[in-house]
């Protein structure tokens, strides 16, 4: 036995792979990670070589309680081989003794580092911290207003129906911008946004004639763009609900649930982050 633990990224659950079986499967990305967690806890216990698994599909279907769930891991590159000969490739990156004790020797080091750090330094560590919050938040718990976009794009310039789609994005990823971070200046964001949709877009849109053979549509978003927005959408629904003001008790019981405007800003945050994972769909994963 390799032992009674196996090693996992700690970002699996944003793994373009994952994303890809979570729609083949139509089901949220942590019932996948956790069905992948089975299988490959099962494979560390039970078998010796994971390049000569004696087991069909239909097995690790059974458990994972899940049918399909072997042929959409074969489909992303985690499972290989036919039935009766099947292996799972790299997985003695992350399992089996030899990544264990790589993961071991890590940890020890990293904590022998972390002890070094004085704590003088450590204070001064979350003294940045807290004066760097202090500059980073966002206008109001709602973000901004429509109107505000439009009056800052018209003080620069910019086209209504940009600042109107900008502030559709970044009301869908719960005011977080392309990296994820809190939206501190609506005006500088806005701005940054405009660049990229300039970029984006042939010169013709804009009266400057076509140019570079481009055609006027937009480039589509990148497996990294979407994964950063669906992460951040999903933070913000879950900061959402962990808002006890967003809350209000229901008549006659102790439950307690979302108001009507909280509960519409994560239904339409919930719907942002589906069409994204559409849009996950297709995109060619390399093992």
């Amino acid at each position: 036995m390799a032992g009674d633990w196996i090693k996992m990224r700690c970002n699996l659950d944003t793994d373009p792979a994952v994303f890809q079986m979570a729609a083949a499967l139509e089901m949220d990305e942590l019932a996948v990670v956790g069905r992948l967690w089975k299988v490959w806890a099962w494979a560390d216990q039970h078998i010796a070589d994971c390049n000569a698994v004696s087991v069909t599909a239909n097995v690790l279907d059974r458990i994972t309680t899940t049918p399909g769930f072997a042929e959409a891991m074969r489909k992303v590159g985690w499972l290989e081989g036919r039935d009766g000969d099947l292996s799972f490739p790299h997985f003695d990156r992350h399992n089996g003794q030899t990544a264990k004790k790589r993961a071991l020797t890590k940890n020890r080091v990293e904590k022998t580092r972390a002890d070094s750090v004085t704590l003088p330094a450590l204070q001064e560590r979350y003294q940045r911290r807290e004066e760097k919050s202090i500059y980073s938040t966002v206008g109001g718990e709602a973000g901004f207003a429509v109107e505000e976009v439009i009056e800052a794009g018209r003080r620069a310039s910019i086209p209504e129906d940009v600042c109107r789609a900008y502030h559709d994005d970044r009301e869908g990823a719960g005011w977080l911008d392309g990296k994820g971070r809190r939206v501190s200046s609506m005006p500088h964001d806005l701005s940054g946004f405009w660049r990229k949709w300039q970029s984006n877009r042939s010169p013709k849109q804009f009266g400057n004639g076509a140019v570079n053979g481009h055609n006027g549509n937009p480039k589509p978003e990148g497996v990294w763009q979407l994964q950063q927005r669906i992460e951040a959408a999903q933070k913000e629904v879950d900061r959402i609900c962990a808002n006890p003001a967003n809350k209000e008790a229901v008549p006659d019981s102790f439950d307690r649930r979302l108001r009507a405007e909280p509960m519409a800003k994560v239904k339409a945050l919930k719907a942002s982050i589906s069409e994204m994972r559409q849009q996950m769909v297709g995109v060619e994963v390399v093992a």
